[in-house]
């Protein structure tokens, strides 16, 4: 086989140097946006966990989360929507009217001296009068017509608005007096220890804890209020273990330019859940008697219920 020759053999070593540099740099770009998304995936890790670990501070940093003064409605709805103002409307155009058509005639020489001529020019300046009248007139009809419709069609939008904002107003202040009234007879309530007005409270302030990991708590509970002993018992449906983040980070392995998760051991996951479920057996009541202005409830019970499988029997167990 005869050999290639020189310029040939050149054109493949610079085909071969470009498909090895593109290979690099396809390797390179791939390692790069693994190391990136590694980076991106452990930071979130992190914040996971630190939910959990931060649920106490969080909580008290945000109370009280509700105010039963400041849920009140007090700004009139003005403020919210102004009123429609009334349109400008067209004006309608002067009228034209006869006399200022009046026809004056001048006479030269020849009509003066004939009447024939001159009546001649009389009827006909008299006419032309007449038709430029007739036609301002028709003319000044149309534009009343155009602005009468155009002041109807603004006065119906105008109305429409008007109509809107009425009823909007009405629906507004007929939710402002149901809302201010539920709050007066809650507050009325709590003054005299009514169980029904604690757990309004409690149902207020739950929805309110927006610190709490959504993703992990099911937000179910039951509460009891014990009138005479003005004690609150909430039983509430805690994580079970499993559902715990136990992701430490994500890391880059260059041997197999792919990325892996690196996780917590269980011990460091059991502890992780531990003072998770400790700060929510404080953060929970603290929250609770920031918002209790009225002192309903001097004291708090709190159960938290776990439904989980229980690994020696693989049976659903639930236990406080």
């Amino acid at each position: 086989m005869p050999r290639p020759a020189a310029s040939q053999q050149s054109r493949l070593r610079v085909e071969l140097m470009y498909r090895n540099r593109q290979t690099s740099e396809g390797r390179r770009a791939k390692r790069d946006a693994l190391t990136k998304e590694a980076a991106e995936r452990t930071a979130e890790a992190k914040k996971s966990i630190a939910r959990l670990e931060h649920v106490l501070v969080s909580v008290v940093e945000a109370s009280p989360v509700f105010e039963i003064a400041k849920q009140k409605i007090v700004s009139p709805f003005d403020e919210r929507q102004r009123q429609p103002q009334a349109p400008k409307y067209f004006n309608y155009p002067y009228e034209p009217k006869r006399e200022d058509w009046t026809f004056v005639a001048e006479f030269d020489f020849l009509d003066k001296l004939f009447a024939f001529r001159r009546n001649a020019k009389m009827r006909m300046g008299e006419e032309k009068a007449e038709n430029e009248f007739l036609e301002k007139h028709a003319q000044w009809s149309a534009e009343c017509e155009r602005v009468q419709k155009a002041n109807e069609e603004l006065h119906k939008s105008y109305q429409d608005l008007f109509q809107k904002w009425a009823a909007d107003k009405a629906s507004w202040e007929e939710y402002r007096n149901k809302n201010n009234t539920e709050l007066d007879i809650a507050t009325a309530g709590l003054r005299n220890g009514d169980a029904d007005s604690v757990c309004w409270l409690f149902r207020n302030v739950w929805d309110y804890l927006l610190p709490l990991p959504e993703d992990l708590l099911s937000g179910e509970y039951q509460l009891h209020f014990d009138e005479d002993a003005k004690t609150l018992v909430i039983d509430l449906d805690l994580p079970e273990f499993e559902k715990t983040p136990n992701v430490k980070g994500i890391r880059y392995v260059a041997s197999r330019n792919e990325i892996e998760e690196v996780l917590h051991k269980d011990s460091v996951v059991r502890e992780i859940y531990d003072e998770f479920v400790y700060q929510l057996a404080l953060a929970i009541p603290y929250a609770f008697f920031a918002c209790d202005s009225e002192r309903a409830v001097q004291a708090i019970v709190l159960n938290g219920w776990v439904t989980y499988t229980n690994r020696a029997s693989g049976n659903k167990t639930t236990a406080c």
